[in-house]
């Protein structure tokens, strides 16, 4: 609903033409529209970039369970 992806029919939910193209695609729905539209306004290089980089885990976050070593890791970074 958030999307447009769907709509209520009475009682039932229907997928709308937009929600029927992103069943379609294995991605976070709101990453699928934003591909879907980066497609129709010709801007596709662009789209999978940014899509690219909020789909996957960022390298400068730690998990707290690995604090430790990841401190551990900076610190061979320091300068002398």
């Amino acid at each position: 609903e958030e999307v447009g992806a769907i709509f209520f029919n009475g009682s039932k939910e229907m997928l709308t033409p937009l929600g029927k193209h992103l069943a379609k695609i294995p991605v976070h729905v709101k990453l699928g529209k934003m591909l879907i539209f980066g497609a129709l306004f010709k801007c596709v290089d662009s789209i999978l970039t940014v899509a690219a980089s909020l789909s996957s885990k960022s390298p400068f976050s730690t998990h707290i369970d690995n604090a430790t070593q990841a401190a551990t890791a900076h610190r061979s970074f320091l300068h002398p």
